[in-house]
């Protein structure tokens, strides 16, 4: 029989790389596992958000990135990469998805969140996650991590969120919507 080795999925924030030194860090944490890199850019490109493409098409573009069953893979997304990835893992069920500091734009967040900090959203994405919803995950293995010094909009809606899924919701002490070092030791207890 041969052994399937688990597959490691990660979505960073806005502007982030896979290849800036959190994110290597992240992929040092799963050495069991390997790693698989999106193609994907996050920041103003074809296919990312403040790009022409509606998010369903980029999560859909993602998930036909995944090969093969993800049953036993992990998922982590940061921000809205974290957004992305729980968008993923209510069609997909992963052994694991961790979402960090889950951008709440969605449905009626979207309003509420500051006008400021989504300015970079291109408009018909915009009006797209407006009608977005925060549906149930097909994941049952998720945890969700927000820093303790985060707009209470975010640590509301990853509390909402575990509670709907009846999953994990950790609170970092001391730390803000930055994968830090105070974050990573945190994220790291639970890859």
């Amino acid at each position: 029989m041969i052994k399937i080795k688990p597959k490691l999925y990660i979505l960073p924030g806005w502007g982030g790389r896979l290849t800036d030194p959190a994110y290597k860090k992240i992929v040092s944490f799963a050495r069991k596992g390997e790693f698989i890199p999106f193609k994907i850019s996050t920041r103003n490109r074809k296919h990312a958000l403040g790009g022409s493409k509606p998010l369903k098409w980029i999560v859909s573009d993602l998930q036909n990135q995944i090969i093969g069953d993800t049953s036993t893979d992990m998922i982590i997304g940061f921000s809205i990469g974290a957004l992305q990835a729980y968008l993923l893992a209510q069609k997909l069920k992963f052994k694991k998805v961790i979402l960090c500091s889950m951008s709440a734009v969605l449905g009626t967040d979207l309003r509420a969140y500051p006008r400021k900090r989504i300015h970079q959203i291109f408009s018909a994405q915009h009006r797209e996650m407006g009608r977005m919803k925060y549906a149930k995950l097909a994941s049952t293995n998720v945890t969700l991590l927000f820093g303790e010094k985060e707009l209470d909009l975010l640590k509301e809606r990853s509390m909402a969120i575990a509670k709907q899924n009846r999953v994990k919701a950790i609170e970092i002490k001391g730390a803000d919507h930055e994968l830090d070092s105070v974050y990573l030791k945190t994220l790291r207890k639970y890859i």
